[in-house]
């Protein structure tokens, strides 16, 4: 079986990012694809490279063009995107669930934002 791949996007310290990074480790069915922040000096950066993930810093002009989104989760084969303090907004048509389940859009992963994330989980 294929391991699920997570990309963690998030603007700050990244505390929870941090927290998603130790309970995915290890995991035979899981693993963080990348964490991605829009700002250079964020924390979450270090953090991420720190623990061996791939750690992506990229301008607010290039996160607000949703086709660079879809690329970038294509081409590291994201199933997941996990919101987890990320300060900007996702271009609309990669927000909506429809788009994945419908087919109206080029990537065919979900967006979660962190609390919904870890109330799926646990159940």
């Amino acid at each position: 079986m294929q391991k699920k791949r997570i990309a963690i996007f998030a603007s700050g310290t990244g505390s929870n990012a941090v927290n998603l990074i130790h309970f995915f480790q290890g995991d035979d069915q899981v693993e963080i694809a990348f964490v991605l922040s829009n700002k250079a000096e964020a924390k979450v950066l270090t953090s991420a490279k720190e623990l061996g993930v791939d750690a992506l810093h990229f301008s607010n002009q290039q996160v607000a063009d949703g086709q660079f989104l879809v690329d970038l989760c294509k081409e590291h084969r994201v199933d997941w995107v996990v919101l987890a303090g990320y300060l900007r907004l996702i271009p609309a048509r990669n927000a909506r669930k429809k788009c994945a389940r419908s087919g109206d859009c080029q990537w065919r992963g979900e967006i979660w934002n962190f609390d919904s994330f870890c109330e799926r989980r646990v159940r």
